[in-house]
């Protein structure tokens, strides 16, 4: 049986054994995890990105104003009863042709004026026998009656005066058969010249108020074109210039016109009665006469147009995309390409469109630049 002493000399070199053993397993452990690690991929270095470059050429170049319009009828009117009231009878509807001089629509006062209008023509033609039988009695009065009878002057005032009276009578009863003919026409809607309603918005029995638009007539067998200028440009603009007209909705028919018409005054102006008003709005839109003969454009009363003046066009100039440009405080430049050298010109500008710029001083045909 081994002793307590041999037992402790045998197990302390054991344990040296084992530790030195388990040392080594780790750091091979160790090294062999550290060698497991994926290897880092290198990024790849991007290309330098290529300058834009334009070429200075030459060609021709406008200066021009585009803004849309629509045709519209050159002679057309608002209509609306100068009084209030309900409607009583409506004779015509949207979209129908009328005659000057023809009731469109009336109010129900339009009864009670009617018969005083009937009692003022009785007036009237009272009024005219009694100067007819005044100025009888007169000329009577003349032809039989000797210049040197007693009292012959005296006579020949009073019948004298009487023809005056039944005139003064006759010019009141006219006066008043015209007051009850401008009160029925106040109270009605008479069309103005011949033409088609383009719109109507009236039923029996509405009531409206005096000066409201209710209706408008338009003369459709002439037509212009009607275009909101805007005002930046409304300047440049003047009565007679030509213009060219496209059809929204036909493409390459193209014809020409005219400016009859730029809005000089702007603003507002009021009508208005003892009991209401309405305010009126200038007509601020710039018209554009069209060529007689219509046939094959396509164009008709409300169609959308397109329309160009050319201000001015010059042909054979330096030409260079607007965004060529480069612009600091005020001043036009390029980076002209020179080899490999970059150069900055200062460049004087003329024309301008939308898509070119003209080249006046700093450039030549066949240069290289270098866009922002």
């Amino acid at each position: 049986m081994m002793t307590p002493r041999k037992l402790t000399r045998w197990i302390g070199p054991v344990i040296l054994v084992l530790i030195m053993f388990l040392a080594s397993g780790c750091i091979q452990n160790l090294g062999s995890q550290g060698s497991s690690q994926p290897t880092p991929t290198l990024m790849p270095t991007l290309a330098a990105a290529t300058k834009v470059t334009y070429t200075v050429t030459r060609g021709s170049i406008s200066d021009e104003i585009k803004f849309d319009g629509r045709v519209v009828p050159v002679t057309q009117q608002d209509l609306f009863f100068k009084v209030g009231g309900r409607v009583r009878k409506v004779y015509v509807a949207e979209g129908d042709t009328v005659k000057a001089g023809q009731v469109l629509a009336d109010l129900t006062q339009v009864d009670d004026l009617e018969s005083q209008q009937a009692s003022s023509q009785l007036n009237l033609r009272r009024a005219q026998i009694q100067v007819d039988e005044a100025q009888n009695e007169l000329d009577l009065f003349k032809l039989t009656t000797p210049r040197w009878q007693t009292g012959y002057d005296q006579q020949l005032a009073i019948k004298t005066s009487q023809l005056e009276l039944a005139k003064i009578g006759l010019e009141d009863a006219s006066m008043g058969v015209q007051d009850a003919s401008k009160s029925i026409a106040d109270a009605s809607i008479i069309a103005p010249f011949d033409g088609q309603l383009l719109s109507f918005s009236l039923q029996e029995g509405d009531s409206v108020d005096a000066y409201k638009s209710v209706a408008v007539v338009a003369d459709v067998t002439k037509l212009e074109i009607s275009a909101d200028v805007p005002s930046t440009s409304l300047s440049k603009l003047s009565t007679g210039m030509p213009v060219s007209i496209s059809n929204v909705f036909q493409e390459g028919q193209v014809i020409q016109g005219t400016i009859r018409r730029i809005p000089y005054v702007l603003g507002t102006s009021s009508l208005s009665s003892s009991t209401n008003s309405t305010t009126t709005t200038e007509d601020t839109t710039t018209r554009i006469s069209l060529p007689a003969n219509l046939d094959g454009s396509g164009l008709k009363l409300g169609s959308a147009v397109q329309l160009v003046v050319v201000l001015q066009k010059k042909d054979n100039v330096l030409l260079l995309p607007t965004q060529a440009l480069r612009t600091f405080e005020g001043r036009n430049f390029v980076l002209v390409k020179n080899g490999a050298i970059q150069q900055r010109v200062d460049v004087k500008l003329g024309i301008q469109s939308d898509t070119e710029v003209e080249i006046l001083d700093g450039l030549t045909a066949g240069q290289v630049v270098i866009a922002p």
